[in-house]
Order: C-alpha cells, then sequence, then structure tokens
C-alpha cells in the first residue's frame, strides 16, 4: 500500500512538472534538414540567430551547431525540436568564441528535426 502511494505522489509531481514546460514542438514541417545557416532576426545590438534543422533518428542522438556574425558572441542560447515532444535536450553551451551547440536525444518512435539557437551581442 505503501509502494502505491509513493507512486501515486511520484506520477502527480512528474505531471505537474511536465505540465508546466514549454512545448518546444511547432504545428507546422520544418523546411528539410540543411546547412546551418544563420538566421538573424531582432535589432542591430543583440540578434537571434538560428542554425539548420538535423534530423534525428527514433533512440539516437544529433547534434546541432549554429554560429554568431563575425565581432559578435554567444550571450546564450539552447536548442529547438520539431515534430515530437520526445527529444530531449542533453547539451548546450557555447564553442568556439562564436559557436553554440546543441545536443539532443530522440526517445521517440519517429524521427525528429532539431537545431540549435544563439542570442548574439
Amino acid at each position: 500500500m505503501n509502494r502505491f502511494k509513493l507512486f501515486l505522489v511520484t506520477a502527480a509531481s512528474v505531471l505537474a512538472i511536465g505540465l508546466g514546460l514549454p512545448n518546444t514542438a511547432m504545428a507546422a514541417d520544418p523546411p528539410k534538414p540543411s546547412a546551418n545557416t544563420a538566421q538573424v532576426s531582432g535589432d542591430e545590438s543583440s540578434a537571434y540567430e538560428t542554425g539548420g534543422w538535423v534530423y534525428v533518428a527514433p533512440g539516437g542522438y544529433g547534434s546541432a551547431y549554429v554560429y554568431c556574425p563575425t565581432g559578435r558572441t554567444p550571450t546564450g542560447g539552447g536548442g529547438q525540436s520539431y515534430g515530437t515532444v520526445r527529444a530531449f535536450l542533453t547539451d548546450s553551451y557555447a564553442v568556439d568564441p562564436r559557436g553554440w551547440f546543441a545536443q539532443f536525444y530522440n526517445a521517440g518512435t519517429t524521427g525528429v528535426s532539431v537545431r540549435a539557437y544563439a542570442r548574439c551581442a
């Protein structure tokens, strides 16, 4: 009986935490995976860069990169997934003086597209 109560409390906690997280899946089809060409949006003082989409097979890991324009450095960044909510961002950090790296694990049963993004200043 105590194990069952512990299971219910744990399951309820996981659901409550999961419901509070933003869903990074998108509603429309993403562009086909391509080279990591950055796209600039935002003002000139702080640009938001996104890399190209990278396909990650079910049960696999995938890496995505994005680079800030010359003369700018990443001040933060992360990753975005498309196609399933079962893709997990496992690593995200600055690389080189201008780049950002994001690694994903696809725990789903279908493929997923992922990409890195960075805020450049």
